[in-house]
């Protein structure tokens, strides 16, 4: 199988999880944009390119846009607004009073190459860890 049609088989593997993933909106959002942008075929065709020379190190330009817009996104996972002694956290409209973030949930902020290269990687070398249910999802395609 030429490596073209591997990362096309990993971008697929990535709109699967972003469509299912109720989490991952803003990734969604970044998918869409990618896969509609006018140079789609030529981003997938160098990613393709650096897998096939082994070029992802901090110095190419690949790498370098990737490594650069990693960050973290934070989302509430748990509100508390302590009214007559209960814990609830009811946001509709205008509330009284603001919920206090009891717990947060951190999620990868990274360009849609990015997460292209992970996937590849996992089902480049996802073999090795086969006792581990991620790696025989990922690997054998389920």
């Amino acid at each position: 199988m030429e490596t073209i049609e591997r990362v096309k088989i990993a971008f697929r593997k990535l709109k699967a999880h972003v469509y299912f993933d109720k989490t991952a909106l803003p990734l969604r959002d970044r998918v869409v944009r990618f896969e509609a942008s006018s140079d789609f075929d030529k981003k997938l065709q160098d990613i393709a390119d650096a897998f096939d020379q082994a070029r992802f190190g901090k110095e190419t330009l690949l790498m370098a846009d990737i490594l650069a817009s990693i960050g973290v996104m934070q989302f509430p996972k748990e509100l508390m607004s302590d009214q007559g002694g209960k814990n609830i956290a009811i946001n509709i409209g205008r509330p009284q009073e603001k919920p206090v973030i009891k717990e947060v949930q951190e999620f990868i902020d990274m360009d849609v190459c990015g997460h292209i290269v992970g996937i590849l990687w996992i089902m480049a070398f996802g073999w090795l860890f086969r006792p581990h249910p991620a790696g025989i999802r990922m690997v054998s395609g389920q």
